[in-house]
């Protein structure tokens, strides 16, 4: 209820009682402005933030590096921890 009282338009929906689903990717581009972000040779789609790229010349390190920026900037501004869905293999 505090994140939707601090951003109103935030898209959400109730999963349980005590739990509310919002999308990752509108936090990405409204509350943190990281659409478009690179950090490195890796960066966020700027047609869709959720999508990682790693450009050429990019390695596993800068992946890792780009996502724990993002994981941070999203805890620092809303209190939300991101729960990844993908699985990492082939480091």
């Amino acid at each position: 209820e505090g994140l939707i009282k601090h951003f109103p338009l935030i898209p959400h929906f109730r999963v349980s009682e005590e739990a509310v689903k919002v999308p990752l990717a509108w936090i990405l581009d409204n509350v943190c402005g990281l659409k478009g972000y690179e950090k490195g040779k890796a960066g966020l789609y700027v047609k869709q933030p959720l999508v990682l790229v790693a450009n050429p010349g990019a390695g596993f390190k800068e992946v890792e590096e780009l996502e724990k920026h993002v994981e941070k900037a999203v805890f620092d501004k809303t209190g939300i921890k991101v729960q990844r869905e993908v699985e990492i293999v082939g480091e």
